[in-house]
């Protein structure tokens, strides 16, 4: 399918139920975990969504990646195109890339710099829309799964 399970390294991937509830993990796994977080984007749109939640969570964050601030957020491109990220950071990918070339630049990137790779997508994503997403939502609506608990996919 389109060649997202033949991917190497293998990324883990975490999907939420709705863009919401994604945002919220994130959100919460930043505030509560001791490590620095670099968010990862592929779309403006996901930028400026990740803009109003830091925001509105009251989390400072920079998109310079030689600040040293403990959140950074950077598009994929400018990413992949760095010599050197920085180090002990723990890399999120907000979304997930329809192309899956640009996602396996990324995470050769990433295996390269020594740097463990996360992907936070939502069934309600316009990405899942393609696969039926909406039949997955009712699916997972119908189990009354708890709506911060991840599908998770090594």
């Amino acid at each position: 399918m389109f060649g997202f399970f033949k991917l190497t390294p293998r990324p883990n991937y975490n999907i939420y139920v709705s863009e919401i509830d994604k945002y919220r993990q994130v959100i919460n796994w930043i505030k509560t975990a001791s490590h620095n977080h670099l968010l990862v984007y592929h779309f403006d749109n996901t930028c400026k969504e990740a803009e109003q939640l830091l925001k509105a969570a009251q989390i400072a964050y920079s998109k310079d990646l030689t600040s040293g601030s403990r959140v950074l957020l950077i598009d994929s491109e400018t990413l992949v195109k760095k010599a050197n990220w920085p180090m002990d950071y723990w890399v999120i990918v907000l979304e997930i890339y329809p192309v899956s070339a640009r996602d396996q630049a990324l995470m050769k990137r990433a295996a390269e710099q020594s740097h463990s790779l996360e992907f936070y997508a939502a069934i309600d994503s316009p990405f899942f829309r393609l696969f039926g997403g909406e039949r997955h939502v009712a699916f997972m609506q119908n189990l009354n799964t708890d709506r911060t608990e991840a599908m998770s996919h090594p």
